[in-house]
């Protein structure tokens, strides 16, 4: 497929999903923030009750061209529309299949439209892309990259961020809340889960980032997460020092100790409710713990994104910035980090990561989020796997294996993702 055309840039009515999609387009393209009025050399984003008015303003020259996401709404709400149906299933896109549910559109595809095995996805008619996908294009999973990609031949070559991806393990070897919980795994497995982890990064070269806290409990004292994890955390160290691991600031305890002492309530959203100066505090303890053990953190995440709004100051006076959690718009939210991907991997197929890539290709940069309690996580749901031969794979190597693998991707650092993401506006 070819391109429709370069264009100027993008516009959507302001404060509604399509300027937030527009946002999110306008950073990945490298084009001037969306506007709120049409221009011949624009490109409009919509939803299907304003498909309509878009498409008289595209056939009259007022617009370049524009893409109607059809979202949730009923047919009746754009007449110009072909009609649409929902179906659930795992469609293949030319060889790269995802699950879930999915809206098909009655016609072929056209010039730069999208088919899958189940159907049409987008067509491509006079100057106007018909995307039955939800309204923030399913951002944050797996199910909708096949949007972007349509999107892609509309707005022509975008700016591309390199093929890159950053995947990312949270709370290894333990937490505080695990050890409260009574599901802390011991030193000795976490070093042979560690081992396996690193062979892994070395036969595919990538980088794998830890998400650590600093303390654990020990005898209901707090103390440093290496008397508790003593092995796992200095083999950590040479993983870091080999250019395999990078560590990511996670926190000091992650829990609130006050509530857990006081009442035994187990609340492991540290930072969700702390004033700047004890974020600060906190923040100064664990980079201190991290620079004598490991390496000083360059990114920084808050146990369930919990962030209050003097943490994020706190982080921000110290030039560490902070993932937030996936949303639309540009992936550099001031000095932070957005992530693309939630942490289960909506939409993932069995065991078809190619998906992943394909988002690179694009330039959306897939960051990849596995949790140390939560490792095994399919294995012990065996319905979000299709088959016993499946099970049986991933018992032997778990999608935290399996993902470095894919070609397509270069899996780095988060400290170099963080730079490259920061860069991307400003070289534009």
């Amino acid at each position: 497929m070819s391109s429709a055309g370069r264009f100027e840039g993008l516009c959507a009515t302001p404060d509604t999903p399509a300027a937030h999609v527009a946002e999110l387009l306008s950073w990945l393209w490298g084009f001037p923030d969306p506007v709120a009025e049409n221009a011949p050399g624009l490109v409009r984003l919509a939803p299907s009750d304003a498909g309509a008015e878009v498409r008289r303003a595209v056939s009259g020259g007022r617009l370049g061209a524009a893409i109607v996401i059809r979202g949730d709404r009923p047919d009746a709400a754009d007449p110009g529309a072909s009609p649409s149906r929902r179906v659930e299933g795992s469609p293949s896109f030319d060889g790269s299949r995802v699950a879930g549910e999915f809206r098909l559109i009655d016609a072929t595809p056209g010039e730069f439209g999208v088919a899958s095995s189940l159907g049409t996805h987008a067509t491509w008619s006079s100057g106007v892309l018909d995307l039955a996908a939800p309204d923030d294009l399913g951002w944050g999973t797996l199910r909708s990259f096949w949007a972007l990609e349509a999107v892609s031949h509309v707005l022509g070559t975008p700016r591309r961020l390199p093929a890159v991806g950053c995947l990312r393990l949270d709370d290894f070897p333990g937490t505080a809340q695990h050890q409260a919980q009574g599901n802390a795994k011991e030193d000795a497995k976490q070093l042979r889960r560690l081992s396996s982890l690193r062979r892994a990064c070395e036969r595919s070269g990538s980088v794998l980032n830890f998400a650590v806290a600093a303390e654990a409990l020990d005898g209901g004292a707090r103390v440093p997460l290496d008397r508790v994890w003593p092995r796992c955390i200095e083999q950590l160290g040479d993983g870091v020092r080999a250019g395999r691991f990078e560590p990511v600031c996670h926190g000091l305890l992650h829990l609130d100790p006050d509530l857990y002492e006081s009442s035994g309530e187990i609340e492991f959203r540290e930072f969700a409710a702390l004033s700047h100066e004890e974020a600060g505090r906190r923040i100064d303890l664990a980079l201190a713990w991290h620079e004598a053990k490991l390496a000083r953190p360059r990114v920084f995440v808050a146990p369930a994104w919990g962030y209050s709004e003097g943490s994020i100051e706190a982080l921000a006076e110290r030039g560490l910035p902070a993932w937030l959690p996936p949303r639309p718009g540009p992936l550099a939210d001031g000095p932070n980090l957005r992530e693309t991907l939630t942490s289960d991997l909506i939409g993932l197929h069995r065991l078809d990561y190619s998906p992943l890539a394909r988002l690179a290709a694009v330039g959306v940069p897939p960051t990849v989020t596995f949790h140390g309690g939560l490792i095994d996580s399919r294995t012990t749901r065996p319905r979000d796997v299709a088959g016993a031969v499946d099970l049986a794979r991933l018992l032997l190597a778990r999608d935290i294996v399996r993902v470095p693998r894919i070609a397509g991707v270069d899996w780095i650092g988060a400290g170099d993702f963080a730079e490259l993401i920061a860069g991307h506006r400003a070289s534009g």
